[in-house]
């Protein structure tokens, strides 16, 4: 336990505890397992200090000099060591949740499995700390100097770094992305990092932030919720890098700047398309008069809609649309064959033959669809693939709100099917917005 003598002196306040280490330059203080909570001990000489064990939760340690002390499996959520001299400190198993290690030295500190969930620790210099297996998710680590740090093992969700951030030399065989044994890089867990393979690694992951969609994705729900995120952050440029089929989920990669909140950046985008698609599906339940296990078989069949070739194909690739009808349990089979940068191409099935009545429904409903993508596409851009998905949502949208159109839309899909109103309509955007509308072709239940 603490010595008693020492913790009566500490209490008389930090210039007289300074005055008395001054006096007592050899004598290494003995503060195991005090209860220091909340206590000020700002500018404090604390070297060599024995605290192992010790409760400093909420204490100010701003300017300390804590070198060579031993803080193992401390008590320091919510500390301030912010400038503190930590050089070769013990800060093994400590918990270090939400403490403020800002601009702090901590050369050579001993930080395994330490906690620094939340922590600051921006700008700190940590030349050859030992780092294994620490916590440190969203972690703000911005301007650090990690050169020679030891990282094997670490958890790094949602740590921020940015490019002022010094990885050189960093000692890592293996690291987390997920929790603490979540996502492990090298994914195969026989393998280690080449030298320098980290540093590449973290580098590349500063200017992205990956959208994981594990049950499938509904695209018009993606889209729109993009557009939510572009307004949320209008000032940081946000588009789409790469999109990825991995296993059974689906991972869409944007490009951030490189200072941006990723891990802010993630949580919102996944709100955002959580909120658009629960209304969605509301939509999808009375429109398809479905049930939940039809909606998930409807957005796991969505991930292989025809625009996924725009965003992915590299080369030729069969894309099958399956459109269930109710009307005599049947079902009917497109198959496209599409190439690299479009989806014009043969469509295999019987020649159908059009009434009067059809040919008119038809016409008119591609006359109205083909000025409103003209419209939309005059008002907002569609350059990029999701500016492409936004602008079919918002026509989408449009055709819901408007019961008059909707029902045209509805009577040419039940006429003549999505293939015969893509090809009246000529406008690139055609295939976006009827793949989102193809299950308007079920009886409408409104």
């Amino acid at each position: 336990m603490a010595d008693e003598e020492h913790l009566r002196i500490l209490g008389e306040g930090v210039d007289r505890w300074n005055q008395w280490r001054k006096d007592k330059s050899i004598l290494q203080p003995n503060l195991y397992s005090a209860d220091l909570s909340g206590a000020n001990l700002r500018k404090a000489n604390l070297r060599r200090a024995d605290l192992k064990n010790a409760n400093l939760r909420s204490a100010d340690l701003s300017d300390a000099d804590l070198s060579d002390a031993n803080l193992s499996r401390a008590i320091l959520s919510g500390v301030n060591l912010s400038n503190a001299i930590l050089r070769s400190t013990n800060l093994s198993h400590a918990d270090l949740n939400n403490a403020n290690l800002n601009n702090a030295n901590l050369r050579n500190a001993g930080l395994n499995s330490a906690n620094l969930n939340n922590a600051n620790l921006s700008n700190a210099y940590l030349i050859g700390a030992n780092l294994s297996h620490a916590i440190l998710w969203r972690t703000q680590a911005l301007g650090a100097i990690l050169r020679g740090a030891q990282l094997t093992g670490a958890g790094v969700e949602d740590w921020h770094i940015n490019r002022a951030t010094q990885l050189d030399g960093v000692i890592c065989d293996y690291i987390f992305l997920k929790g603490r044994e979540g996502e492990r890089r090298p994914s195969n867990g026989s393998r280690i990092f080449a030298p320098g393979d980290f540093t590449k690694l973290i580098q590349k992951s500063l200017e992205t932030v990956d959208l994981i969609f594990s049950n499938g994705i509904d695209w018009k729900a993606f889209a729109l919720s993009l557009e939510d995120l572009r307004v949320e952050y209008e000032e940081q440029e946000l588009s789409i890098q790469a999109i990825e089929n991995k296993n059974d989920a689906f991972v869409i990669r944007l490009n951030v700047p490189p200072d941006a909140d990723k891990g802010a950046i993630e949580r919102q985008a996944m709100e955002f398309y959580e909120t658009r698609l629960a209304v969605l599906e509301a939509q999808y339940r009375s429109t398809l008069q479905a049930k939940d296990e039809q909606i998930a078989i409807y957005r796991e069949q969505s991930t292989n809609m025809t625009e996924i070739v725009k965003l992915l194909a590299s080369k030729p690739i069969d894309v099958r649309a399956i459109a269930m009808a109710d009307n005599q349990s049947s079902k009917v089979t497109q198959i496209f064959h599409a190439p690299v940068g479009g989806v014009a191409g043969n469509v295999e099935g019987n020649m159908n033959v059009y009434s009067p009545e059809q040919r008119q429904t038809l016409a008119e409903a591609a006359t109205e669809i083909q000025q409103l993508l003209e419209q939309l596409s005059q008002t907002y851009p569609t350059t990029t693939q999701a500016e492409k998905l936004a602008v079919a949502a918002k026509a989408a949208e449009e055709i819901e709100a408007n019961p008059v159109l909707r029902s045209r839309v509805i009577g040419a899909l039940k006429a003549g099917g999505v293939e015969a109103l893509k090809e009246l309509v000529d406008h690139p955007l055609v295939t976006i917005l009827l793949a989102a509308l193809e299950g308007w072709q079920q009886p409408d239940s409104k």
